[in-house]
Parts: C-alpha cells; structure tokens; sequence
C-alpha cells in the first residue's frame, strides 16, 4: 500500500509540474489591428515593391488591440512573466506591438522585429485589390509567395523559439495567414484571427510533423 501511496503521488507531482510548466509557458498570437490595408480591400507586403504604401492602424484598429492588451493583463500576463514578443516588421505589426508597451504590458526592450513573420508576399499584385482567396498559381502567375513558403517561414520560427526559450511566455504579433499557419502548427486546428484578436495556446504540445 505504501509503494502504491508513493506512485500515485509522484504520478501527481508529475501531473501538477506539467501543468505549471504549461501555465508558465504561453503562446499569444496576436493578429495586427485593422490597418488601412484592410479597410481599402488591398495587398500590401512588400516595402521594396514600387507599388506599396505604409499603411498604419485604424482607430479600430488602435481600440482593438489596447482591449486586446488590456484583456491579457486582466489574465496575469505581464513584463514579468512574458520573455519575448516578436513581431513582423510591417508598420501595422509594429504600431501593435508599440500599443501593448503602451498598455503596460511589456517593456519596449523586448521587441524583436522577425522577417519570418511577415506578411505573403504578393509579388506583382502588390497594391491591388485583394482576390476572395489566395489560389495556389497566384504564387507563379503573379511572382508571389506561395502558402507553403509561408508554413516553411513560421515552421522555422517556431523551431527556433522553442530552443531559445525554455521558460516565459511568448508573444507573435504577425498576420492572417502566418497567424494562421502558426496555430495550426501548435495546436493542429484551424483558427483565423480577426484583425485585432489574440489566441493563447501553450506553447509546447505534441508535434505531428504536420507541415
């Protein structure tokens, strides 16, 4: 009876280390708020591309996301228990995380700004009016990113943070379809922000090699 007493308790001890790992480690993906991008219906990925224009957040958009920064404070995120927070170097990824400084909810030194977390590039279609979807020969037809590129970028990051990072909460402020492809990575669900939203999921779960 004793040894039976000794392994359900190292069985729990196991149990409950698990999951305060789990709560100590978080991952938050944040969707950008609406920028002007998205109100006049356009692509825009690439600053060396003739064809695009900085677009910066809404109104809207600010609102969204100091709720959004405000909603993860009420939660007990903070610069404390947050060690990272990277972010795509596009104007509107940056005006959001600037508003999660802002908000109190980290500190200005832990920006890091990751290419891999950029938006599809849309080659020649830079400028123009956004399609309903993006089809797999837009990639050839239009000298475009393809959706694949996109997994294969996020993949990497993620790999990457996962050995850098053992403990802290991590936070990704990034767009639709890396949002996306990063979530689906982790949590193999499909789950597609809203600009504005953020989604916390743990951040080491079983991989399936998905991508």
């Amino acid at each position: 009876m004793k040894f039976i007493n000794a392994l359900l308790f190292t069985l729990f001890l196991s149990v409950f280390s698990f999951s305060l790992y789990s709560i100590e480690q978080q991952l938050i993906v944040i969707r950008h708020g609406e920028a002007g991008n998205n109100v006049e219906k356009v692509y825009n990925s690439n600053p060396e591309n003739p064809n695009y224009k900085p677009f910066n957040l809404t109104d809207s958009g600010i609102r969204a996301i100091t709720k959004t920064a405000k909603d993860l404070l009420a939660k007990g995120f903070s610069n404390n228990n947050i060690a990272a927070v990277f972010v795509s170097p596009l104007p509107r990824t940056r005006q959001t995380a600037d508003i999660l400084v802002k908000q109190g909810l980290v500190s200005k030194d832990k920006i890091i700004i990751d290419k891999r977390l950029t938006e599809l590039n849309a080659g020649d279609l830079e400028g123009k009016p956004t399609f309903p979807e993006w089809k797999s020969s837009f990639a050839k037809d239009y000298h475009a990113e393809s959706e694949q590129q996109v997994k294969n970028r996020v993949k990497e990051f993620y790999d990457s943070i996962l050995r850098q990072y053992p403990t802290g909460n991590i936070i990704v402020v990034t767009h639709a379809l890396a949002s996306q492809d990063l979530i689906e990575l982790v949590t193999h669900q499909v789950v597609k922000l809203n600009p504005g939203d953020a989604k916390e999921i743990p951040l080491r779960q079983l991989q399936l090699n998905k991508f």
